[in-house]
């Protein structure tokens, strides 16, 4: 008997791609196909909002609260936080929608971080099983052919 792995790799496969502004979803029909854009997603609100802090490194420092009086490291202020976790919601509720469709049998996220720590959080159980890897990188502006190679390591 096959392990769950193994069909997953045979299946179709969406890539999500996002950062705090924008999402690609790809589709990989095979394991060695090229990616397909099958949906655009971008943050109507984002036009206020900063692209560049959505990179890989830790955000600047914010004085927090706390027992021992130390400062503690927050990748942005409130506001701007609010809206990536909006976004973030917005995008795993159309993933969510294409696993009850049946659209995708394996899952693999790519986003920044703290994005990807959002998404995480919203995907359902059901949703999750799916997920076949995730990487912590912002790749939302290479074009597919320049994302095939993250997904093979």
């Amino acid at each position: 008997m096959p392990n769950r792995q193994e069909n997953m790799l045979t299946g179709r496969t969406w890539v999500v791609v996002a950062d705090s502004n924008h999402a690609q979803i790809y589709l990989r029909k095979q394991l060695n196909s090229p990616l397909k854009t099958v949906i655009s997603m971008e943050d109507r609100q984002s036009q206020g909002r900063d692209a560049a802090s959505d990179d890989d490194e830790a955000g600047r420092m914010f004085k927090g609260v706390g027992h021992n009086g130390r400062g503690r490291a927050d990748a942005a202020p409130p506001g701007r936080r609010n809206g990536r976790a909006q976004f973030a919601r917005e995008v795993v509720e159309r993933v969510e929608r294409g696993r009850t469709r049946e659209e995708f049998e394996e899952l693999i996220l790519i986003a920044p971080p703290q994005l990807l720590g959002m998404m995480r959080e919203s995907l359902t159980k059901p949703t999750l099983e799916r997920v076949s890897r995730e990487i912590a990188k912002n790749l939302v502006a290479l074009e597919p052919e320049r994302i095939k190679p993250y997904l093979s390591n």
